[in-house]
């Protein structure tokens, strides 16, 4: 399962309206440790789809967005619930490492539906 990629036109939907919890991996291509988290946050947001998604923000081809969320290491995860930022992962981590601080973060708790006036 490959993640998807955020970029300023669709960070709305894909992560303020939703009822998952999002993680997203601040990333960029050229940098080896970010990509070795790829494949084991693969591995969590399948194994998890009820309740987290998961996504990529290429730091280089979204500046803007990267500056919004002030990324400042890479790779960061920063994780959203409910259109807000709930907390971060900063530096890569083995998966097994990446469950644990999800878990502690809240990830894989359900969230209220979300409710529009």
């Amino acid at each position: 399962m490959a993640l998807d990629d955020i970029t300023d036109v669709n960070f709305e939907e894909q992560v303020l309206n939703t009822t998952l919890a999002v993680g997203i991996l601040c990333w960029r291509r050229t940098d080896a440790p970010s990509r070795f988290m790829v494949p084991g946050l693969e591995e969590i947001a399948q194994e998890n789809p009820d309740v987290l998604k998961i996504v990529r923000l290429n730091v280089e081809k979204e500046p803007g967005l990267a500056s919004m969320l002030e990324v400042a290491d890479l790779p960061t995860i920063v994780l959203y619930r409910e259109g807000r930022e709930i907390g971060r992962i900063e530096g890569s981590k083995p998966r097994k490492q990446l469950v644990l601080e999800l878990a502690a973060l809240g990830a894989f708790r359900r969230s209220r539906p979300i409710r529009h006036s």
